[in-house]
């Protein structure tokens, strides 16, 4: 799909949702499978002014119910295909697919009505693993800044070919699936099942010469490392960028992704919670790092623990600080 094409259509479903009444900062769940539409989806609430919040598609019925009852949306996006997996909703439920006749007949010029960075963008959901689920709300500022960040950060271009990977229910999602279109990029998608079977990914990876793997965690990361080490076939060296956090990452898999990638492909191990907008930290990762040679210490992006741990660059402004227990702060020669 082209960004033209992109555009008119988001442009459509904006203009379908104003008439349908969405106003700002309305919150609209997405319950879609991974694919063009959910992209749209996300660009038209966005566009009307709206708040998208990401249901993924592989949660349970009751974790859904939860999750709709707590947004109180008026609306729910998703499609005829997908209604069966739904719990019960006493919303306006739009389906793209079924619609999708209904949308097509708006004007697609870009909407000129006002809105403010301040205003609502989306709501993700914490994974509630000490609890209940928490949703965190993101403006427009943070989502821009933060798309501004990758791209200044890491030359994120038009000519880059960035891999969709993250599970669109988290944040992780925003990093590789809306920061590349911001640049032009080409976005590669991967279907429900191929997102998860490195097998498939490695086979995206070679076929489309990618050059950004922006959302990853070192589980996944090693999968896809000893999968490209197994292939038989030559190997592509267009992978330039890992991003990857979420979990301890070791010098033994760093050694791998550069063994499996090539030596120029610049390992960025970062961390931050979805309540920062995804990063406060980050360490880049080079082939001549000390560590990356010799140590099978875990990389830290908060530099926690021992001094052989490299620094972490911050955030932009944000401020980091070492404490070994609730207020007490560690001196800065630790």
């Amino acid at each position: 799909m082209s960004y033209r094409e992109l555009n008119r259509r988001a442009n459509q479903f904006a203009r379908y949702l104003r008439k349908r009444g969405v106003a700002t900062g309305d919150l609209i769940p997405i319950y879609l499978e991974r694919g063009c539409d959910m992209v749209i989806a996300v660009l038209g609430i966005l566009k009307a002014g709206g708040a998208y919040v990401p249901l993924d598609f592989d949660y349970p019925k009751k974790r859904l119910a939860y999750m709709l009852g707590d947004t109180r949306a008026a609306r729910l996006v998703t499609s005829a295909r997908c209604l069966n997996r739904l719990p019960e909703y006493t919303g306006e439920i739009i389906c793209l697919d079924r619609d999708r006749h209904l949308f097509e007949k708006e004007t697609d010029g870009n909407p000129t009505w006002a809105m403010s960075a301040t205003d609502l963008s989306y709501m993700y959901y914490t994974s509630g693993s000490t609890g209940t689920p928490k949703g965190v709300l993101t403006s427009h500022w943070g989502l821009a800044r933060y798309c501004d960040f990758l791209a200044n950060t890491y030359n994120l271009n038009s000519a880059d070919i960035v891999l969709q990977v993250a599970s669109f229910s988290f944040d992780a999602s925003v990093r590789d699936m809306i920061a590349p279109l911001t640049v032009g990029a080409r976005v590669v998608l991967v279907d429900q099942q191929g997102a998860k079977d490195p097998t498939v990914l490695i086979s995206k990876i070679n076929q489309h010469r990618i050059t950004c793997l922006l959302s990853t965690v070192p589980p996944m990361l090693n999968e896809l490392a000893e999968t490209m080490l197994a292939e038989e076939s030559p190997r592509h060296d267009s992978l330039r960028l890992i991003l990857v956090g979420g979990d301890a990452l070791h010098g033994s898999l760093c050694r791998k992704v550069h063994e499996a990638f090539g030596e120029n492909t610049l390992l960025v191990n970062q961390y931050g919670p979805t309540e920062c907008t995804m990063t406060s930290s980050y360490h880049p990762i080079s082939p001549t790092d000390p560590a990356d040679r010799s140590t099978d210490s875990a990389y830290s992006a908060l530099c926690f623990g021992r001094r052989s741990q490299p620094d972490a660059r911050r955030y932009r402004r944000r401020a980091l600080y070492r404490r070994r227990r609730i207020n007490h702060r560690l001196p800065q020669s630790f």
